[in-house]
């Protein structure tokens, strides 16, 4: 099992912009084949800082949630919402 954790800096005036397309690729993303959980939240003393949290049961299964639909649109509306290149990082389990 492997654990995702990613840093989403937004720009101030695209918050609900944001929050719309995160709403769609959770709820689309926790269907996806080896999804054991998805989600995404604001994190706190951090201005529109946001982090996805997630676990896959393999990483052939987080490859192939790249590719699917909802995942590469809401990548494209990012490019506009995000003030900086979204922040990814995979966690490798120790036990």
């Amino acid at each position: 099992m492997i654990a995702v954790y990613a840093i989403a800096k937004v720009k101030a005036d695209k918050i609900t912009a944001f929050e719309d397309v995160v709403k769609e690729l959770v709820a689309k993303s926790r269907g996806d084949q080896g999804c054991i959980s998805y989600a995404c939240g604001s994190v706190q003393g951090k201005e529109n800082t946001y982090t996805f949290i997630e676990q896959w049961q393999s990483m052939e299964d987080l490859k192939l949630h790249t590719q699917q639909p909802h995942f590469i649109e809401a990548g494209a509306k990012f490019a506009d919402i995000l003030s900086a290149e979204l922040e990814i990082n995979v966690v490798d389990y120790l036990a």
